[in-house]
């Protein structure tokens, strides 16, 4: 891990951002309004008006606007206050036949609430959610404007580490998470081992977190979705442009209208690392450290009011050279380290939404992936002298539909849908070691398997509004998979409850199910052996959610919000074990035969558990005249699970976490923006048995140094220790400081980020020596700084 400090401590960050424009707009339609104040009904002057994937502008001195609309309702109009981060959206279903009145509360959310208004109609979202508003992917100091990164900022989710944007979700694994590009399933969303995602953050257009309790649109996942959605490119313009540099990469991106008389546009980026070609350019040519080069592409027309088309389209490419020598924790000669690493692949989807007739919708995703992964690692530890060489491939291929359909029936929403999938998908791996303390059964040791199997899924729901305040969902989902020959029905239900303006309640219920693939399960660290799992038997892993939260809006702009949530976990799959005979050498020199486990890789339906836990979240809403907002909040969870030995924390389960996240504009063109984050320790295993093993050569029975017979210490911690300590308590300040100049034609930002601003030794674990009588930490993210400019004109 010391390559990835070396590597982020070469960058020098900057930012800049550039746009270009030509051509006027072809003839559209005018969309007029009014912005005023709720309280009083006074004119807002110089808010932004935007309409997404459209024309943009602000309002005068009387707070009215005129836009120059191409394409026909429904679409979405954007206002924001000048000064603030926050947004309202409004969502137009027709042409209005005259001005709008537009009523703007003064009390806006800022770039860290815990949620905005959604895109989607609003009675489409009864469960709980949070909507992170997209301007704070770049804005939220320490997230490297990244999309999972700023998720991980919320109340509830958490990572293992400093550097890894994999998100563990009020208990749940990586795995356990549904990851949608444009409605596309994404299996292994990583850049660089984690550091950064696929997601490009100036092409974002919103962004969906449901941290459980998620409805039947979503299956085959236990814990969470995150739904990504790229935004249209512009259609008041022939071309437009912004180029970045963020902190592992550059940033292109081009985007404008394609057809004058047919609403259409196009929009695409690409991105690279650019540390890599200064390490070339330096002379340093014998390694290169993690990069990538990834390009996107949206493409959306209209060829019919009401119909809509889009083409996503993704590729990358990421690599990995490096040798090197590190020194070692313990001892005089330094480990070596030789890692060759190449993953690449490709995601396209059509999206087609129709509307037939006035209360029918029809909405698709076609889609194909692919996701190519060889990696060739060696290792030598310098204390020890073995030598590990392991040697990996997969690759993972899925063909998906999906389709849904809405009926509007008044105070009845009915929809039906169904999922189809085939999946192909091919794993090599070898392993080769001297190193006794490393046990991989014979099968395992060059293994090479092919899967090939179907997936299906339908579902159907129905939300239905009880009374203006009150809406409920319900619904039914069907999945089933052909490689483990296993079928599931899962019902959901949700509600929402606003009995005033002030206060609202929402609650979800629900089972869920996922069942075992390899696609699943790269990128995300673990390895199951899934051949013959048709006679294995197995179940698919199975949770039953319960989710209530409440918010309350006080005076002032103080919004208080508490969720409660709970999941019983069943068939949750790991490893099985088998016991082995080893000798083991006693401090009088005899030995004796012991038994100790060993894991076969095998996959069992062998635990249960649950999750539980609480989120106070207190947010400070942004008003003009308050120059600092922010949130506060505490989680408490707990993530555990068991099997026939014992109760046992997950690894992941860190019991208290408090947030502190926010800004300060204390002069016009200047803004502070921190976060700071204070948690309790993960759970560690104590070292409480070890056994000195003999590695008997000749196969005597005895230990004889001289037949060449030597020995090593290994840990037969008894499972009722397992995960009973902590690591050290966790807490890092990130700041962002931000500078704004006068804006003449171009609008400059000028900004220092820093990551670990008081260099806090975060311990993420403990490394022993070869016989356990010492340990160091292994320490998280150091302190990093990073500076930068944009402009826009």
């Amino acid at each position: 891990m010391r390559g990835i400090w070396v590597l982020l401590g070469m960058i020098a960050i900057g930012g800049a951002s550039a746009a270009v424009a030509d051509a006027p707009a072809r003839p559209c339609w005018p969309l007029r309004g009014q912005v005023v104040e709720v309280e009083g009904g006074g004119a807002v002057a110089d808010a932004e008006v935007a309409v997404q994937g459209g024309p943009n502008g602000r309002t005068g001195e009387d707070g009215r606007f005129e836009l120059c609309v191409v394409g026909e309702p429904p679409l979405t109009l954007t206002v924001r206050r000048p000064g603030q981060k926050g947004s309202r959206l409004i969502e137009v279903v027709s042409r209005p036949a005259e001005e709008l009145s537009i009523r703007l509360e003064t009390e806006l959310a800022g770039r860290f609430a815990d949620e905005v208004t959604v895109v989607a109609p609003e009675e489409r979202r009864i469960e709980p959610a949070r909507e992170v508003p997209v301007e704070a992917v770049t804005t939220t100091p320490g997230a490297g404007e990244d999309v999972l990164q700023t998720i991980g900022a919320l109340p509830g989710v958490t990572s293992v580490d400093d550097w890894s944007s994999r998100l563990y979700v009020r208990g749940g694994r990586p795995d356990q998470n549904g990851i949608f590009l444009d409605g596309i399933p994404i299996f292994d969303p990583y850049r660089m081992f984690g550091l950064t995602s696929l997601f490009n953050p100036d092409t974002v257009g919103a962004i969906s977190f449901l941290p459980g309790g998620f409805d039947v649109r979503y299956g085959d996942r236990l814990s969470a979705v995150v739904a990504v959605e790229n935004r249209d490119g512009r259609l008041d313009r022939a071309l437009a442009g912004t180029a970045s540099i963020a902190l592992t990469h550059a940033n292109l991106v081009a985007e404008g209208r394609l057809l004058e008389k047919t609403p259409s546009s196009f929009l695409v980026s690409a991105r690279r690392t650019y540390y890599d070609l200064a390490m070339k350019g330096s002379g340093d040519s014998r390694s290169s450290y993690p990069s990538f080069v990834d390009g996107q592409a949206r493409l959306a027309i209209e060829p019919a009011p009401g119909h809509r088309l889009s083409l996503t389209l993704l590729g990358y490419d990421e690599g990995t050279d490096f040798a090197e020598e590190e020194e070692s924790d313990f001892g005089e000669v330094d480990d070596r380290v030789e890692v060759l690493d190449d993953q690449k692949g490709f995601v396209a989807g059509l999206n087609g939404k129709h509307q037939l007739g006035e209360h029918f919708r029809l909405d698709y995703v076609l889609a194909a992936t692919r996701n190519q992964q060889s990696s060739d690692i060696f290792f030598s530890q310098g204390e020890t002298g073995f030598e590990t060489t392991y040697v990996q491939a997969l690759t993972a291929d899925l063909l998906s539909l999906r389709a849904q359909s809405e009926l509007d029936l008044g105070p009845h929403t009915l929809m039906a849908g169904f999922e189809t999938a085939v999946s192909s998908n091919d794993v090599q791996f070898k392993l080769a070691t001297d190193d006794p303390r490393v046990e991989v059964p014979p099968s395992l040791r060059d293994f090479a398997e092919t899967e090939d199997f179907h997936r299906q899924a339908a579902f159907v729901q129905d939300t239905f509004r009880l009374t203006p305040t009150l809406a409920l969902k319900a619904g039914l989902r069907w999945d089933r998979s052909t490689l483990a020959d296993t079928s599931s029905v899962s019902p959901r239900a949700s509600m929402r409850w606003r009995p005033s303006p002030k206060w609202e309640l929402r609650g979800a219920w629900g089972r869920y199910t996922q069942s075992p693939s390899y696609e699943a399960l790269q990128g995300d660290g673990y390895f199951l052996d899934l051949r013959g799992i048709k006679d294995l038997h197995l179940a698919p892993e199975r949770a039953e959610h319960w989710l209530l939260d409440a918010t309350h809006t006080l005076a002032g702009g103080l919004r208080i919000g508490l969720d409660l949530y709970h999941k019983e976990l069943d068939d949750i799959l790991q490893s099985g074990e088998e016991l082995e005979e080893v000798l083991v050498l006693a401090e009088d020199g005899s030995v004796r035969k012991t038994a100790i486990t060993r894991p076969t890789f095998l996959p069992e339906n062998a635990r249960r558990g649950y999750a539980r836990g609480a989120e106070l979240v207190v947010t400070l809403l942004e008003r003009p005249s308050r120059p600092y907002y922010g949130m506060v909040s505490y989680t408490f969870g707990q993530a555990r699970t068991r099997d026939d030995e014992a109760w046992r924390p997950e690894p992941w389960d860190r019991r208290h976490t408090l947030s502190l996240v926010g800004g300060w504009r204390f002069h016009p063109r200047w803004e502070l923006g921190l976060r700071w984050r204070y948690a309790s320790g993960f759970p560690t295993t104590p070292v409480t048995r070890v056994l000195n093993v003999v590695e008997d050569v000749d196969g005597d029975g005895v230990y004889d140094p001289g037949q060449g017979d030597f020995t090593t210490w290994q840990r037969d911690d008894p499972p009722e220790v397992e995960g009973s300590a902590n690591l050290p308590a966790y807490h890092r300040l990130d700041l962002r400081l931000e500078y704004s100049p006068p804006a003449r034609g171009v609008r400059w930002t000028f900004y220092l980020d820093v990551i670990n601003a008081y260099g806090r030794e975060n311990v993420v674990d403990w490394i022993y020596n070869a016989d356990y009588t010492e340990r160091k930490a292994q320490e998280g993210m150091p302190i990093l700084p990073s500076v930068g400019v944009r402009l826009q004109f």
